[in-house]
């Protein structure tokens, strides 16, 4: 095999796991350090996981609407309004003007209660896309019987955004072509 060959196939090896290699020309009496993916690149890829895969424009607006419902959940209308901003940024790259504005009220909240009230609107818009992703995103379309309201949230542990910590786990699944959840078990639900 040619020495030039045998160059290539090292500078493609040492490309494919990252790092450095050392070179030497044939008229050079050192070797020099010679980063062989730039450190951009290498942080782009350290950011994204073995198995993952480019965002679709639906995973970016689930995701920036369930930062909202999380933060609901949690009682902060800080963290809920400014993922709201986002969502509404996210919806006018797609574009969906439609939920932009919908997006915006909660953005624009001046009280946790405001927030939630434009929340229940923005849910009702965006759950066909979470029904469309449920099992390929991981995402629950949840209902509170309460407010006769759904919501979207990565599945897991019930996380109601509509009463916060002071029903955080009040709500249930919503079943599939149906308007409503089976109960939650608790008492609030009639459970």
């Amino acid at each position: 095999m040619k020495t030039k060959h045998v160059f290539l196939i090292v500078m493609l090896a040492a490309a494919a796991f990252g790092g450095t290699i050392a070179l030497r020309s044939a008229n050079a009496a050192r070797y020099v350090a010679v980063p062989t993916i730039p450190a951009v690149v290498q942080t782009a890829l350290a950011s994204q996981s073995d198995n993952s895969q480019p965002k679709t424009k639906k995973d970016v607006l689930l995701e920036s609407y369930v930062k909202i419902s999380t933060a609901l959940a949690a009682d902060n209308l800080d963290a809920a309004k400014t993922a709201a901003a986002e969502l509404s940024k996210n919806a006018g790259i797609v574009p969906w003007k439609e939920l932009s504005d919908k997006a915006d009220p909660v953005a624009n909240a001046t009280d946790i209660q405001t927030a939630r009230g434009a929340f229940k609107t923005l849910s009702a818009l965006i759950e066909p896309l979470a029904t469309l992703a449920g099992g390929e995103q991981n995402f629950a379309v949840m209902y509170c019987s309460m407010q006769g309201a759904d919501w979207i949230q990565v599945k897991g542990p019930t996380q109601n955004p509509y009463y916060g910590k002071a029903m955080l786990t009040c709500g249930s699944p919503k079943q599939a072509g149906s308007q409503s959840a089976a109960s939650c078990g608790m008492s609030c639900c009639g459970g």
